[in-house]
């Protein structure tokens, strides 16, 4: 299976320290893959660099076998969740996401509608964001980043605000675009929300993301692939 994300020496630093420190990873196509982040900075600093937000401080990021910030400035085809969550508390939540749309054109008020709705979010259709509970909101934000079906879905955290029932709302999401060939990337301070969901399973601890185990994910292959290595 081809290596969707790849990272080649890849340093990160925040506030002067370091997040990573000439790391070598790769995380393969059509998979989730979740990423235990203890500091959650750290998680953060990761996805936003991955998606061509924030600069490396050494080392290449190459997404779809194309380098970041060199052969292209954003990876196409990449939703993004990540905190703050740039959501206008003065528009709806259909608002919020036609806005995205208008960007890209590849969705109507119709799609945005359907995944309102997945999302049980259809009751407050007329209600103003800045009225939202964080729950609701959080939904919202994760709605923003699978609107356009990506390829590639980077996603902070996405069940810090969720109870149990909007924890499954959220994994039927992921894994619905998993089965569509996407590749996800789902980091978290809580190693217990990523146990048994995903299919591989890292920690980003140290300067360093190793590998902590494979998981069996529901609905993965019943072949398990070979862990990754941090060169």
């Amino acid at each position: 299976m081809d290596e969707a994300i790849q990272l080649h020496g890849l340093t990160l630093r925040q506030g002067g320290r370091y997040i990573l420190r000439e790391a070598d990873y790769a995380f393969r196509e059509g998979e989730i893959h979740g990423i235990h982040t203890p500091d959650p900075a750290a998680g953060h600093v990761l996805l936003t660099a991955l998606a061509g937000l924030a600069r490396p401080a050494a080392g290449k990021i190459f997404v779809d076998y194309q380098e970041v910030g060199e052969e292209i400035d954003f990876p196409e085809a990449l939703g993004i969740m990540t905190r703050p969550d740039g959501l206008i508390g003065a528009f709806t939540a259909l608002d919020n996401l036609m806005n995205l749309a208008r960007i890209q054109r590849s969705v109507t008020p119709r799609d945005a509608l359907k995944l309102i709705k997945a999302l049980e979010l259809g009751p407050l259709l007329q209600v103003k964001l800045r009225r939202y509970d964080p729950q609701m909101r959080q939904r919202v934000s994760f709605a923003q980043a699978v609107l356009e079906s990506p390829l590639f879905l980077l996603l902070e955290d996405p069940f810090s605000q969720q109870e149990e029932t909007g924890r499954e709302l959220l994994w039927r999401q992921i894994c619905q675009r998993r089965a569509q060939g996407a590749t996800i990337l789902i980091t978290t301070p809580r190693r217990a929300e990523l146990e048994g969901r995903t299919d591989t399973l890292s920690v980003l601890d140290g300067e360093r993301i190793l590998p902590e185990k494979e998981e069996q994910a529901d609905g993965a292959s019943d072949q398990r692939p070979e862990p990754h290595q941090d060169l």
